[in-house]
């Protein structure tokens, strides 16, 4: 029997992953070069400024995670099943639901500007830059949640490369701006906050033009009950991540009140280099939860189990081979990051540094907690998703405030590695314990694979007699029809015979049809191959034979 092979959702792994990468680094640095500028050119105090408005630009981003990134998952998953229809309704309800909540959330933030800076800022040295930050931030909530959500969902079609090229286009201008803003027309913090709007705005642009294109699978639906419907889908959808991002910025807010208190300043601007650090992880977190979500929702939707495990597999292995030699880099030699961000005074140097050394130590569990819980995301399991990401933040804020109760104030900074142990213990003795009572993989969840509804190979270009003679076995086994065999088996030889490397065909039993999809890497003429979805770096043929077989009557 043919075996299936992991060569082409590897594949689609890379050439997801290397748009998607330079993606986030060119929006990482957008946001580290916002504070390394401001640092060198305005102090450590304003970008202690910028880290106290942080939780706020991140719960902002929050409504991303809620009316986006749920969105953009159950995209790919009517892009993989092939329905146009319900991929149009899912993005035009988020397309509408950005907009709403965007000028909502622009007008009374701005109307609370002075009350959200007393809120996060109790410092009145600092106060006013904070203030000043927020008031052109909050004009340009819709832009930056708009944003994202168009990023994603363009993602989730098969372009991240435009996505990138956006993404690189507007992290070139903020860092232009940043200079232009700051050093030369003298516009201080604010000058900061107007070259990050701009460069989201420049980012939508450019990305929308993706819905011109005839190979856009999006179409703009008018407002009505299906809306309605898909919209309330987002939102479920989304809603773990929102919650997460929420208290991300909820656990930036009381670690700054916390760490003020018992370190003053000082510790506030190593709290604000310590999240940039972790920022920097997420460089890698977010390209990889973007390809998990996009490559992931479409396997799903394809109703690929095999291929799913596959790319969580070269996920776990991308990740730790990246960031372990990343958390040795930073605790041999954290005085890079520490010159990065404008410690030049020796003793408070000397602080950050051995900071760093033990926060680094946080930077692979909290990762991997975080790909977990986007794993459950896929599969569906919110509930456990959403309690993942409490639990996260929640252990944090936790250990981190025994910490400044019981111990010495130099000690509090190991209740970051700490806290993120426990979590991913606890996390791991939850999941182990539900894979025990299904047939599913430990840690992840992900189902076994169904061989009654589903069959999976890769063929070499010489082997395709091999497949369609099981793919025959395998519909009569199902007691399939013999017409609908027939249709199945010409789809397939067609297809292979034009092929002259490696395909995954993937055949699934249910309830009305047998859906077939052959992926490959060939090199085709997209103007003569119009028909042919082309994805992540792989051309997708698809076809949908009507049918019942015997276990669906």
């Amino acid at each position: 029997m043919l075996q299936r092979k992991s060569s082409l959702v590897d594949r689609a792994f890379w050439n997801f992953l290397g748009a998607s990468i330079l993606t986030t680094v060119a929006a990482q640095l957008a946001v580290s070069t916002d504070a390394a500028i401001v640092s060198h050119l305005m102090g450590p105090h304003a970008m202690a400024a910028v880290n106290m408005a942080m939780p706020v630009l991140t719960t902002f981003l929050s409504l991303n995670s809620l009316l986006g990134v749920g969105a953009s998952l159950l995209a790919a998953k009517a892009v993989g099943s092939r329905d146009r229809d319900e991929a149009s309704r899912i993005f035009s309800a988020a397309l509408y639901s950005v907009l709403a909540v965007g000028l909502l959330a622009t007008v009374a933030s701005y109307a609370c500007c002075e009350e959200i800076s007393r809120i996060v800022c109790g410092d009145e040295t600092i106060r006013p830059m904070v203030l000043s930050y927020l008031k052109v931030t909050c004009l340009g909530v819709t832009v930056l949640v708009l944003s994202g959500m168009m990023n994603m969902m363009v993602q989730s079609d098969g372009r991240p490369r435009l996505v990138t090229g956006a993404v690189i286009v507007g992290a070139v201008t903020n860092v232009v701006l940043d200079v232009v803003f700051i050093k030369f027309l003298g516009m201080g913090i604010a000058g900061s906050a107007w070259a990050t709007l701009i460069n989201y705005g420049v980012t939508v642009c450019i990305v929308s033009s993706h819905l011109r294109r005839a190979s856009c699978t999006y179409r703009i639906l008018r407002f009505g009950k299906k809306i309605w419907q898909a919209l309330g889908a987002n939102l479920k959808q989304g809603l773990p991540l929102m919650i997460a991002n929420v208290l991300l910025s909820v656990i930036v807010l009381l670690i700054n009140k916390m760490v003020d208190g018992v370190l003053g300043s000082d510790g506030v601007y190593m709290v604000a280099v310590c999240i940039q650090l972790l920022l920097i992880t997420f460089v890698v977190l977010n390209g990889v939860l973007d390809a998990m979500f996009a490559i992931g929702g479409a396997l799903l939707g394809e109703h690929d189990i095999v291929g799913l495990k596959m790319l969580n597999r070269r996920v776990m292995i991308f990740t730790c081979s990246v960031l372990v030699p990343f958390t040795v880099f930073v605790a041999v030699a954290p005085g890079v990051m520490a010159t990065l961000f404008g410690a030049d005074d020796s003793e408070l140097r000397g602080q950050l540094c051995r900071v760093l050394r033990i926060f680094s130590m946080i930077l692979l569990p909290f990762s991997l907690t975080v790909l977990l819980r986007g794993m459950y995301q896929v599969l569906g399991h919110l509930v456990l998703s959403t309690a993942v990401a409490v639990g996260q933040v929640a252990s944090i804020v936790a250990v981190v405030f025994v910490f400044t109760q019981v111990a010495p104030p130099e000690m509090l900074w190991w209740g970051f590695p700490l806290s993120a142990a426990v979590i991913l213990v606890a996390q791991i003795v939850v999941t182990w314990r539900m894979a025990r009572k299904s047939e599913a993989s430990a840690f992840t969840l992900i189902p076994a694979p169904d061989t009654t509804h589903d069959y999976s190979a890769t063929v070499e270009h010489q082997q395709k007699e091999v497949v369609t003679t099981e793919i025959s076995a395998f519909l009569q086994n199902a007691d399939c029809p013999s017409e609908a065999v027939a249709k199945a088996l010409q789809f397939v030889g067609d297809v292979l015979g034009k092929n002259t490397g490696a395909a995954d065909v993937c055949v699934h039993i249910g309830k009305a049809s047998v859906d077939i999809v052959v992926k490959d890497a060939e090199k085709l003429d997209t103007v003569k191959n119009a028909k042919v979805k082309q994805a992540f770096g792989l051309n997708v043929r698809a076809q949908k034979v009507a049918c019942r077989c015997f276990f669906e009557n």
